[in-house]
């Protein structure tokens, strides 16, 4: 530790030198005379601490601390001098002096000393801590105004903490006219006004996080898709809610790209579906003639082989009905010959051969108007998941598909009795596991529907699963409702 040590008199600095040593046996003593032997010692090295006199032939002790100032905030200047009176020691204390020691009470020295290099050493540490918080703060801004999500964060009261600059330029206004002002209270866009809305529920709630995707409608007609994440902020002691942080991000793209793919693949799929009708069908039933025509042939010329063309015949049979079951599954839905309920009856006779669980067709209001044929293919699709999913899964008795088809709406729910699916309360948009069930919910967002996982009998020991599909249709006034129903056994 480098101590300097101003101070004319030869004896009395060897006194401090020598009651300093005490407390303070590792330091480099450097003793100092003059103004200019000060001056030459800062230039070599700052010291650690600094002892001075009052007073010294061409040096006032108030000039030296203004010198150690100029170069340095953090060392500790010590007066020890022999001229006493309280006074005096005020005025070198509010000067700037970390001490002040009288030569005839030198005991105070170590002490002293102790108390300011402790201050000191408390002082950088905190210099150094809000040096390093402020650059994690820089880094920390920066990376989240390099994000291209809209963030921001509010406190309890839903005033605005934070923002990114992704958010400003959307909002069109700048951090100092926002920050501290309830989002509801500033100009934003209806999406984030939207947004905006929900934080007070979150913060009333018992939820710590949602996550939703939504569409929000342009000008050209195009729609805008986005996903939202929100999480609560919370004391780490009291676990006491102090805010929410929501991200929103813009995912059109990516909901373009996934519905380009599902067209294309769906597109493939009728292909082969029709390949499979067209072609390979036809050709089964053509090989499928020409024996019943063998078979009458043999019975004349060779009895004994009857049963032989007999087996070969059924053979031929299945592989027909199979190609057929393949090609309605992979082209289902045909407007022109009944819709969305002539197919959903032909996916139930694909487990009519089953002894459970019983699957019954349940229409209401006919064929719905206004849907489109890339809508009833989801629909469909749906269906298809959910009643293929309560089959094999649920270890039910019974599976309800119903089609209920009203002026502007179209509801479709597949119910069963069984077990219950342990995703059924999960909320709508959120991210579950269940490649089957995000799918579901990809197809209901892609004709603008909601679909909801139920329990038909909560608290039950078998819950039972309701899936329930919600489309808005354009309306048809013309269409008279009727029902009808169908039942696999």
């Amino acid at each position: 530790m480098r101590v300097f040590h101003l101070e004319a008199n030869l004896a009395d600095s060897e006194c401090v030198h020598r009651e300093l040593l005490r407390t303070q046996p590792d330091m480099d003593w450097v003793p100092l005379t003059s103004r200019a032997a000060l001056l030459a010692a800062l230039d070599e090295e700052l010291p650690a601490l600094v002892l001075a006199d009052r007073t010294l032939p061409d040096l006032d002790g108030l000039e030296a601390l203004d010198l150690l100032r100029i170069r340095t905030l953090t060392v500790p200047f010590i007066f020890v001098s022999g001229s006493a009176g309280e006074e005096l020691a005020i005025d070198t204390l509010k000067s700037g002096a970390t001490d002040y020691v009288l030569k005839s009470r030198l005991s105070r020295l170590g002490p002293a000393v102790r108390r300011a290099l402790t201050e000191m050493w408390a002082r950088q540490e905190r210099h150094q801590a809000e040096r390093a918080l402020e650059a994690q703060r820089r880094l920390l801004r920066t990376l989240v105004d390099a994000i291209p999500d809209a963030i921001y964060a509010v406190d309890e009261r839903g005033r605005l903490t934070m923002a990114n600059l992704a958010l400003l330029r959307e909002a069109r206004f700048t951090a100092a006219e926002a920050l501290g002002r309830p989002l509801s209270d500033l100009p934003l866009p209806p999406a984030l006004a939207a947004e905006a809305l929900s934080d007070q529920a979150l913060l009333g709630g018992d939820a710590n996080e949602v996550f939703r995707e939504r569409a929000d409608p342009q000008r050209d007609g195009s729609l805008r898709w986005r996903a939202t994440t929100k999480a609560l902020l919370r004391e780490a002691h009291s676990d006491e809610v102090t805010g929410l942080v929501s991200i929103t991000r813009d995912v059109t793209r990516p909901k373009e790209l996934e519905r380009e793919l599902l067209d294309i693949s769906g597109r493939e799929q009728r292909r082969l579906g029709s390949d499979l009708h067209d072609d390979i069908g036809q050709q089964l039933s053509g090989i499928l003639m020409m024996m019943g025509a063998l078979k009458r042939d043999i019975a004349r010329a060779a009895p004994e082989l009857v049963d032989r063309i007999d087996q070969l015949h059924q053979l031929q049979r299945a592989a027909l009905e199979s190609v057929r079951t393949l090609a309605r599954g992979l082209c289902p839905i045909e407007l022109s010959q009944g819709g969305l309920p002539i197919a959903l009856e032909g996916l139930l006779r694909q487990f009519v051969h089953l002894p459970r669980p019983v699957c019954r067709l349940e229409v209401a209001g006919g064929a719905p108007a206004g849907l489109t044929d890339e809508a009833a293919v989801h629909v469909f699709r749906i269906a298809q998941e959910a009643l293929s999913n309560a089959v094999k899964h649920s270890g039910a008795s019974t599976v309800v598909v119903r089609l209920h088809s009203l002026p502007g709406l179209l509801q479709l729910e597949v119910t069963d009795d069984g077990q219950g699916m342990p995703l059924a309360t999960a909320p709508t948009g959120h991210p579950d596991t269940g490649l089957g069930m995000q799918l579901m919910r990809y197809r209901a967002q892609m004709v603008g529907g909601e679909l909801e996982f139920l329990q038909t009998r909560p608290g039950a020991e078998r819950t039972g699963t309701r899936v329930l599909l919600s489309l808005a249709l354009r309306k048809n006034a013309g269409e008279s409702p009727h029902a009808h129903w169908m039942e696999t056994s």
